[in-house]
């Protein structure tokens, strides 16, 4: 019997299994760690689904992320919603539902009305929970990315800037670049995401990188 096991164990077949079992648990740990780091934020809001909005969010739906969207336009929305996005009918149901939100929108003001809301209607900043990661990609000028993360940090709420350079056919293809600024825990929290949008991500000092961004946009485009 114990021969019989000894040549079992050495046949090649057994060989094979153990080979398979080997790549087989390694590629359910694999699986495992993907899914871990992807729900680790159950649930990304995305506001802002223009030309380059649109694309980001989409592929942030092709890496697995739960995605709830909002945008003024009807039409953008409901192509994101073919694609596996959840569709809000408000900020607020994106602030009070997301714990990480992407904002791209097109300037200053827009992002202004977003967060802080308006005489009638309160903004994002009213409704989201503390430990709320929020990062923005719009066309802001330094001094509104500067005000919006000092009223996010008094509320207990993250706030990275990555202003983004690449066009739309970057953000189709996820290879923008964003400049982030923000501080170092945040932008870990936040790499995974800018990874799915993006090819070249860059850690800069707090709204540096909004001036750098200023200087090559109207200097080189």
């Amino acid at each position: 019997m114990i021969l019989s096991s000894l040549r079992f164990a050495a046949s090649p077949s057994s060989s094979s299994l153990r080979s398979f079992a080997r790549i087989a648990t390694k590629q359910c740990l694999r699986s495992f760690s993907v899914s871990t780091t992807q729900s680790s934020d159950k649930l990304v809001g995305f506001i802002g689904l223009g030309n380059m909005g649109a694309h980001q969010a989409a592929n942030l739906l092709k890496h697995g992320y739960n995605l709830i969207v909002y945008d003024i336009n009807k039409d953008s929305t409901l192509a994101l919603q073919k694609k596996g996005a959840k569709v809000a009918e408000s900020l607020k149901e994106v602030a009070t539902q997301a714990s990480v939100i992407v904002t791209m929108l097109p300037a200053s003001p827009h992002v202004r009305s977003a967060y802080y809301g308006t005489d009638d209607k309160p903004g994002m900043l009213s409704f989201a929970q503390k430990g709320t990661l929020f990062l923005d990609s719009s066309t802001i000028d330094p001094g509104t990315a500067r005000e919006v993360a000092g009223k996010a940090k008094e509320k207990g709420i993250s706030m990275v800037d990555c202003p983004v350079s690449g066009g739309t056919r970057g953000a189709e293809e996820g290879t923008l670049t964003f400049m982030v600024g923000g501080d170092k825990a945040d932008f870990e929290r936040a790499k995974p995401y800018l990874q799915c949008m993006g090819k070249n991500i860059v850690h800069k000092q707090w709204y540096q990188r909004r001036v750098l961004f200023f200087f090559f946009f109207f200097f080189f485009f």
